[in-house]
């Protein structure tokens, strides 16, 4: 695009209108090429080195009158900072200013200043920006105008104005120059005069438009603008269009096959290009009013609004008040805003229909279902639609009965899904492994069932169902979950929704005596809520979401049997608390056999159970078997560290030994994996405090323990893991103990919390890995 070019005078500013529509198109709302700006003082060039502009202004609606701007309420600034790297020239600004100051309705009005390097702003001069009629006009030191006639008349008067001082000016400098001038305005008034001359003969001929045929024309073109909707109406094919409107019908028209906008002119319904939306005003497209195929790939994101009160009677849309019924109540004053969208679900008795609209003076403003068959007029419903103009208050009538609830959905925004099946999702995790998290269920305040065929809740009036539903969760189109219990004849398993509400899917769907299911299923693309239901006689159901999907990791499957104190017993964090069994186990996908006891070690037994690790009750058809401790070791009476050949289960060599051949006695060829324990607060390599038992320093205790098991895993060629040192747990240090540890109380330095496990999970994942390898 050509590069506009302005001249402003900051000393003798004259009022300048400047048409930027080769630059910006205020329409489609392109990127804006910059414009130049010459800035002259007193008709001199003016230098700007070390000058930078800035622009100050505010968007919104207004007026601008006697150079005064007068601006509504909820008026947006604008603040534009420029850099010398503006100044391009000697006296000349290369200006690109954001797209905001071309606002499609309203206008910007601000100053243009220029400010030196210290930020003292030298001189600035009013400016404003406006599209008036697709076009976007700039303005300097000149009033602001409201319609295409008035800026004409401007430009006009700009024009005679300078005309009248570039006259003057040439007066005083050059008297004859001036009389030339005065001889060509006369020539051209004369040659306006033949004009007009010729003009007033065309009129006579009829070959000229006069003002009452242009006002005819006018109102034609207005007549037609205010047919065509603001909500265009879609259809899915061309077909289906010319069908349903043969005869044609004003208004715009979209087609979803190839997503072209029409309108019927000369007889014929014409393709009018692309439909671009990116025009339309928020909240102007009433998404029930689109075709079925565009309302089917619109996923939207709701939140359940609550519905109080339960009043009998119900409120008719005859009337807008309440009628007297016993089979029908109403809900109290929803209040709502014009432009929401609800989804609902509900029943439709006559002339209560499911959503009542009020306006500030408590006159029905619309009503949902509009209209309806005869069948149709005692039946269940579940719709999407937005609220009209005027509407404040919603009430919502149901009828009383078996399966009549109600809910109400806000929708929040809507993604579109286009060509979403679930097998594209089974194609996108196939090989991969799920980590799961439960989902709580909540159950039903009475005993009943969601219905398997119609979705609706069945309530059990005389306790012989032996079924239970719970209350819907909300689900979102492809996630994965996993759930576990029995389906029972028509209490199937579990219901899939849509946001309106309706049954798209039910497992088993069937009508068997109790069966149990492990079942994996994805959401499909418009599932929104899930109904699960619980047979009383079976097992609790057990609802897990997927999490995370990682790459299926080659030992999933296998079985890990991980021997240990109470780092490693599951009761010591609570049997429902992870520990680094649970994170290992989650992340490789693989089988794990806790055979971890507290207060035991290689020497040591818990009280006199006979417990030590070589002692261990553990199964024979284990792939991998680690084991990880124990300091509890030097708690013992007469223990020693022992050294190679040492067979003396007092020593830790010599349990560690046992240890070994008693596992190896179960599976020979069972691989083993030593695994140092991580520092506690007794023994750490910080700790120099004094074991009177061993005569020697904590630190030296836990460098001789770990050195020791660190030269039996060389002799013997097992894989050795040194917690010890490289566990990343820090117990010298409070602040790192009072997050991490206190495993069991407030006071417990020795056993790290769930937290302080997964510190050093993934340092046995790691070696786990390779030992299985």
């Amino acid at each position: 695009m050509q590069t506009q070019v302005v001249t402003l005078d900051v000393l003798k500013p004259i009022g300048t209108t400047v048409d930027l529509s080769d630059s910006f198109n205020a329409r489609v709302g392109d990127k804006m090429t910059p414009f130049q700006l010459f800035i002259t003082e007193g008709g001199v060039a003016k230098d700007l080195k070390g000058i930078h502009p800035e622009l100050e202004a505010e968007v919104g609606n207004g007026a601008l009158r006697n150079g005064v701007a007068v601006m509504a309420a909820g008026a947006k600034g604008v603040h534009w900072v420029g850099s010398t790297n503006n100044v391009t020239g000697y006296n000349q600004l290369t200006l690109a200013f954001p797209a905001e100051v071309f606002p499609q309705s309203g206008f910007c009005y601000g100053h243009l200043i220029l400010a030196n390097d210290a930020g003292v702003r030298e001189t600035s001069v009013d400016i404003w920006f406006q599209v008036l009629d697709g076009t976007p006009l700039m303005g300097l030191v000149a009033d602001h105008y409201d319609s295409e006639l008035q800026l004409e008349l401007a430009k006009a008067k700009n024009a005679n104005d300078q005309f009248s001082q570039e006259m003057r000016k040439t007066y005083g400098l050059e008297v004859t120059a001036a009389e030339n001038a005065l001889i060509q305005a006369t020539n051209h008034l004369n040659s306006l005069a033949a004009t007009a001359g010729d003009i007033e003969a065309k009129i006579k001929a009829n070959d000229i438009a006069t003002k009452t045929e242009l006002a005819n024309t006018q109102r034609d073109i207005t007549t037609t603008l205010a047919q065509v909707a603001i909500n265009p109406e879609a259809f899915d094919t061309l077909s289906a269009l010319q069908q349903t409107y043969p005869n044609g019908k004003a208004g715009l028209f979209i087609v979803a096959e190839n997503d072209h906008k029409y309108m019927y002119i000369d007889h014929t319904w014409k393709d009018c290009g692309p439909f671009v939306g990116a025009g339309l005003l928020d909240k102007s497209v009433n998404v029930n009013k689109l075709s079925q195929v565009l309302q089917d790939s619109l996923v939207p994101t709701v939140e359940e609004v609550p519905i109080t009160g339960q009043w009998s009677g119900y409120v008719s849309i005859q009337t807008g008040h309440n009628v007297d019924n016993d089979d029908t109540y109403y809900s109290d004053a929803i209040p709502v805003t014009p432009g929401e969208v609800y989804l609902v679900n509900g029943t439709t008795y006559f002339d209560a229909r499911t959503v009542i609209l009020w306006d500030t003076k408590e006159n029905i403003v619309g009503y949902f279902p509009q209209s309806l068959t005869d069948k149709e007029l005692d039946s269940k419903q579940a719709f999407i639609f937005a609220i009209p103009q005027g509407a404040i208050t919603m009430y919502i009538n149901t009828k009383k009965g078996n399966g009549n609830e109600r809910h109400l959905y806000k929708v929040k925004n809507f993604d579109r899904v286009q060509d979403a099946t679930t097998d594209f999702v089974s194609s996108v995790v196939n090989g991969k492994q799920a980590k799961c998290q439960p989902v709580k269920l909540t159950k039903c305040n009475n005993d009943g069932y969601w219905q398997y065929q119609y979705g609706y809740y069945q309530y059990d009036t005389d306790g012989t169902t032996k079924v239970v539903g719970y209350n819907q969760i909300s689900i979102k189109p492809f996630e994965t979950y996993r759930i576990k219990g029995n389906s029972y004849f028509e209490a199937n398993l579990y219901n899939i929704y849509d946001y309106a509400g309706r049954l798209i899917e039910s497992f088993p769907n069937n009508n068997l005596d109790a069966q149990f299911y492990d079942q994996t299923f994805t959401v499909p693309y418009n599932g929104a809520f899930l109904k699960v239901n619980q047979h009383k006689d079976g097992p609790e159901v057990a609802l897990e979401k997927v999490i995370e999907w990682h790459d299926k990791s080659p030992i999933a499957g296998k079985k890990w049997v991980a021997i240990g104190d109470s780092w490693t017993a599951a009761n010591t964090l609570g049997n429902t608390v992870a520990n680094y069994t649970n994170y290992v186990a989650d992340r490789l996908g693989v089988t794990m056999v806790n055979a971890g006891v507290g207060g035991t070690g290689y020497v040591a037994q818990n009280g006199n159970y006979g417990d030590q690790f070589y002692n261990r009750q553990i199964p024979a058809d284990g792939d991998a078997y680690t084991i990880l401790g124990s300091f509890n070791d030097v708690f013992v009476d007469g223990f020693k560290f022992g050294d190679v050949r040492d067979t003396d289960k007092l020593t830790l060599w010599g349990g560690m030994k046992a240890t070994l051949d008693h596992i190896w006695s179960i599976k020979d060829d069972a691989a083993v994996g030593i695994i140092a324990p991580g520092p506690w607060g007794a023994f750490n390599p910080q700790n120099e405090n004094n074991w009177d038992k061993l005569n020697m320093k904590a630190s030296e205790i836990g460098e001789q323990y770990v050195a020791t098991m660190k030269k039996f895993s060389d002799y013997y060629s097992l894989p050795f893991l040194d917690l010890y040192h490289q566990s990343g747990l820090r117990p010298w240090d409070p602040s790192f103990v009072a997050k991490y540890y206190h495993g069991t109380s407030d006071t417990d330095s020795t056993h790290p919390n769930t937290n302080g496990h997964r510190i050093f999970a993934p340092k046995i994942i790691d070696y786990l890995s390779k030992l299985f390898n």
